[in-house]
């Protein structure tokens, strides 16, 4: 156990690189796993399985903004200390309870055959760790320990991921792999919390909190918009889904992959920002918390631009390489989905600084409003254009938010009064 201890908590005497490190690593393996896990099936299982993986990862990512309520934002920027760890932790045991209720449900009144069904119900049900495992990470980031959330995540993820690979390898069966990834999740989990546990707060939940119900409360516009944000992202998934064959989930789910690099990237600068962003606005600093929102959307759409050129030149080329499927005719559908992510990644950075200025309840019409839209175009577009109309839904609906977005921050900070 001291080994392993060591390897989570790193020196005696940790600094502000390895937070940024450890940062950079978990959020690379956040971001990337979908994209690994659909090449290791691709690879050892084929188009069909791959398909099938691709939609059920999707539908337990909506799942999970479920169990996520919205709630890691606000908990890293409670400068206020509003609410115990204690609190939080009881919420999320509260949201997985609610998140596996809702994903039994929702997969219930699907008309999927056994097997999808059971590859669905097994990837939902590992987001419970990862919803648990997001809550104590933003315990360890207000202690200023963001690389020992890091490390946490980042050995979780290699791990299970390994035994998914190898369950996958030596019997080709994807429910089984399924269910060893989300049974080896939850053992990292626990082993990893309960290794440090005694670095910081070992909170017991107290079962007669009321405050819980006041967090909840608090963030339920925040979990609303990650919800329809997720569904927004993957409604062109689920328009396929419905009306086409599962290679050709395989092929966008691929195409729709590198979008997130743009995110991946984003966050590297995101996360270690949010608590001086929400000091500057606490202290109402006009020119700090401005400079600093200038260089969260400076830096995105400077990225956006780099990626999108680099995507069309070579990105196709790379992934038919890298899957060993064949994607090079769908270069037009990949920079329109780059650009799509370029203004996904703007939107998510404009709700983070309305979350910060607790303007949370602000965003919910937008998040109604995108998602009618996603929920009208995107089967409308796959039916007339497959692939390529799904692009269009996806980077159409984002671009509007985004948009509808930037307009509301500026409105807020034009009425805003600052000390200086």
């Amino acid at each position: 156990m001291k080994m392993v201890k060591r390897a989570l908590l790193g020196g005696h005497n940790p600094s502000s690189r390895d937070e940024v490190v450890w940062n950079a690593v978990a959020s690379t393996l956040n971001a990337g796993i979908s994209a690994i896990l659909v090449l290791v099936v691709t690879r050892i299982n084929g188009e069909n399985d791959a398909g099938i993986f691709s939609i059920a990862f999707a539908i337990s990512q909506m799942m999970q903004m479920i169990g996520f309520w919205g709630m890691r934002n606000y908990q890293s920027t409670d400068a206020e200390e509003k609410f115990n760890f204690s609190t939080y932790l009881y919420s999320r045991v509260i949201t997985s309870g609610i998140m596996v209720i809702v994903s039994v449900i929702y997969i219930g009144m699907q008309n999927y055959q056994k097997d999808k069904a059971l590859v669905v119900v097994l990837l939902c049900l590992l987001r419970v760790s990862d919803s648990m495992n997001d809550v104590y990470e933003g315990m360890y980031q207000k202690h200023h320990r963001l690389d020992v959330g890091g490390r946490i995540w980042s050995y979780r993820v290699l791990i299970y991921t390994a035994v998914f690979t190898i369950s996958l390898v030596l019997t080709n069966n994807l429910i089984l792999a399924c269910a060893l990834l989300t049974v080896t999740s939850s053992i990292t989990l626990l082993v990893s919390v309960y290794v440090v546990k005694d670095q910081f707060e070992c909170a017991k939940i107290d079962w007669h909190d009321k405050n819980v119900y006041t967090l909840l409360k608090e963030c339920f516009p925040l979990f609303i918009g990650s919800f329809l944000l997720v569904y927004i992202s993957n409604a062109p998934k689920y328009a396929i889904d419905i009306q086409m064959e599962p290679k050709i989930q395989t092929y966008y789910t691929v195409l729709f992959m590198p979008c997130f690099v743009i995110s991946l990237f984003a966050g590297f600068i995101i996360k270690p920002l949010l608590m001086p962003l929400s000091v500057k606005w606490y202290k109402k600093e006009k020119g700090g918390f401005l400079r600093l929102s200038g260089v969260l959307l400076g830096s995105t759409i400077g990225l956006t631009i780099g990626i999108t050129i680099v995507g069309y030149l070579i990105g196709c080329e790379v992934l038919a390489w890298i899957y060993g499927i064949d994607l090079v005719k769908y270069k037009v559908e990949f920079t329109i989905l780059l650009i799509g992510g370029g203004f996904s990644t703007l939107s998510n950075i404009l709700q983070l600084l309305l979350t910060v200025m607790r303007k949370q309840k602000l965003l919910l019409d937008i998040f109604f409003l995108a998602s009618i839209i996603a929920y009208i175009i995107s089967p409308i577009l796959v039916k007339r254009e497959g692939i390529t109309g799904a692009a269009y839904a996806y980077s159409i609906t984002v671009g509007i938010m985004m948009l509808l977005f930037g307009g509301i921050l500026c409105f807020c900070l034009i009425r805003q009064k600052w000390d200086s």
